[in-house]
């Protein structure tokens, strides 16, 4: 059976994530700053290969990285390699995002019954970056920040930081592995940052609107 995944809450998603972590750390020791060895979690923890070929793009997106669950594999798009090399965090995002594939959307190894997000030729199916319009895209997506960036890193590596100044995120951006969008996004998301329409950044939106009100 295909499990029912149209929507699983976020703290339910963020949960699945520092679980998987957890798991991770008990075996191979704790992780106590960024960036969390998703490599390694990815083969020693989860026994899958990381592996490299071409796959087609879809119309509406290039496909960074796909999960093949019977041959446990993340495959990662040999035709992208230079948007990895140029956007530094985009190859640990998206093996992040299929681990929350994995996870969260296939059936357990010993069950290995599957679900397909990106009809595929092969004999198997492929679970792809294909529509971010799909919820199970989404939920990957934040499982991806979730593992990458989980709150208790977070939290200890700003202590006593600047958050509002863009040389201090990128600082730290770096220090996670992930992209800025990603960095300023699980920021944004835990209340600590607004980033304005003039992409300054403030301590919260309503900071924002009562400077904005005096001029």
């Amino acid at each position: 059976m295909i499990k029912d995944v149209s929507f699983i809450p976020d703290k339910v998603i963020e949960k699945k994530a520092l679980v998987m972590l957890a798991g991770f750390e008990a075996q191979y020791g704790k992780v106590t700053h960024p960036p969390v060895p998703i490599d390694r979690l990815v083969e020693c923890y989860l026994d899958l290969w990381i592996d490299w070929d071409d796959i087609a793009d879809t119309d509406e997106e290039k496909i960074l990285g796909c999960l093949d669950p019977n041959a446990r594999k993340i495959y990662m798009n040999t035709r992208h390699r230079d948007h990895f090399e140029d956007y530094i965090g985009t190859e640990s995002y998206t093996k992040a995002h299929e681990v929350g594939h994995w996870d969260m959307h296939v059936a357990r190894p010993e069950e290995m019954v599957q679900l397909s997000l990106l009809p595929s030729a092969e004999s198997h199916q492929l679970l792809c970056r294909a529509s971010r319009r799909d919820p199970r895209e989404i939920q990957a997506e934040r499982y991806a920040a979730y593992l990458l960036m989980p709150h208790h890193l977070v939290m200890s590596e700003i202590e006593g930081l600047d958050i509002w100044q863009w040389p201090t995120l990128y600082d730290l951006q770096r220090l996670f592995g992930v992209t800025i969008s990603a960095f300023t996004n699980r920021l944004k998301g835990l209340g600590l940052i607004y980033i304005s329409p003039n992409s300054l950044v403030f301590h919260s939106e309503e900071e924002y609107q009562g400077i904005k009100s005096m001029f």
